[in-house]
């Protein structure tokens, strides 16, 4: 399952991260969402997760400059929490905003992208896959667990 969560204003490039996931994983289901969950649709997706292996959000966030906000909607970060304790293979993508953690610490894997160029997409998409290996070190401290400087080398 692809996901990609955003609030649909600033300009995003959700499109190649759908197109470029969903080619590569032909046999999965995808969904954008650019506005809140409501109740039933929130409760519908997070059974549909269950159907699937591994689901791959990608967040769509960037600093609001001057207003102090790094943030995703309330439900997308509500759905990101739920989402745990109903699939445990799950990997969010940062594509802008590493702090977005702080909004949902329970993930299993989290990846920080830095941003939503095309160049970016993809060599998420590579390292998903296993085409190429990660590596990097946070040059930020998000929280007291991923401090500057933590990361995977190899």
């Amino acid at each position: 399952m692809i996901i990609s969560l955003s609030d649909g204003k600033d300009n995003l490039n959700t499109s190649t991260y759908l197109d470029s996931y969903s080619a590569y994983f032909t046999n999965s289901l995808t969904l954008e969402k650019t506005v809140d969950f409501d109740s039933q649709s929130l409760s519908s997706e997070l059974t549909n997760s269950e159907s699937y292996d591994q689901v791959i959000i990608g967040v769509f966030a960037k600093v609001k400059y001057g207003t102090g906000k790094i943030t995703i909607l309330p439900t997308h970060a509500e759905f990101l929490s739920n989402l745990s304790s109903h699939n445990k293979n799950f990997t969010v993508i940062s594509f802008g905003n590493p702090y977005l953690l702080k909004e949902f610490p329970g993930v299993p894997s989290y990846i920080c992208a830095y941003g939503d160029a095309d160049v970016s997409i993809e060599a998420s998409l590579m390292t998903v896959t296993g085409q190429i290996k990660f590596k990097g070190k946070l040059p930020v401290s998000i929280n007291e667990e991923y401090e500057f400087g933590t990361g995977i080398v190899k």
